[in-house]
């Protein structure tokens, strides 16, 4: 369920109750279709359009580091392990403070486990720690959009993550992606903290595109 502002014809997730542009009250719906300002029935380009997905009774998270951390995405790749070991290694940087999930299967079997750039000075001594070889911090990457493509939750299907803003500041990058034709799916855990990170996800197809229509530079 949408809501739309009346006068810019904005379209917010249900919840968002005024517009970030002008401050407008949002009215129940989406917005109507409008004509083009010579009346001569050419219709505005197709928006895109918007799915929020929240699992059914899913308790909302305490906190993400990851999500909350990522805005302009800088991921790394701090380590290639088997998958054994994956979750302990998450589970240790996140004791530590510091986000991170594990990405995709690579050929030999393994996982990746990824990070944020603005944590590898840290990051670098807890896989020291982990895995007793100081050689394995050679081997530390940014990753590459194939790798990014691992974060995803297999449910998501075709759709992969952009961003992961704030609830407070997701509306206005959602309607710069629904205005360039961009189908956008939002994944929230529920909760109504204005500071949690929502994620946006678009279809693998249109992830360039959504890059560029949000600034976001790799």
């Amino acid at each position: 369920m949408t809501n739309h502002c009346p006068d810019c014809m904005a379209e917010y997730p249900f919840g968002v109750t005024k517009c970030v542009d002008d401050g407008a009250a949002l009215d129940p719906g989406p917005a109507p279709v409008v004509a083009d300002d010579e009346g001569d029935g050419n219709w505005l380009p197709p928006r895109g359009s918007m799915e929020v997905v929240a699992p059914a009774g899913a308790e909302p998270e305490a906190s993400d580091l990851f999500a909350q951390e990522e805005r302009l995405p800088r991921r790394m790749v701090l380590a290639e392990v088997v998958p054994e070991d994956a979750g302990e290694l998450v589970d240790a940087l996140v004791r530590e403070g510091i986000g991170a999930r594990i990405g995709g299967a690579t050929d030999n079997g393994g996982v990746l486990v990824l990070i944020h750039e603005l944590n590898l000075p840290d990051a670098q001594g807890i896989l020291v720690d982990f895995t007793g070889d100081t050689d394995r911090v050679d081997d530390i990457r940014y990753a590459d959009d194939r790798e990014d493509l691992g974060v995803r939750d297999p449910g998501d299907g075709d759709y992969v993550e952009v961003t992961s803003p704030r609830q407070l500041d997701a509306p206005a990058q959602l309607e710069r992606l629904l205005s360039a034709g961009i189908d956008v799916r939002v994944r929230s855990n529920g909760s109504r903290d204005p500071n949690t990170a929502v994620t946006l996800m678009v279809p693998i197809d249109d992830l360039d595109r959504a890059r560029t229509t949000l600034g976001i530079t790799l």
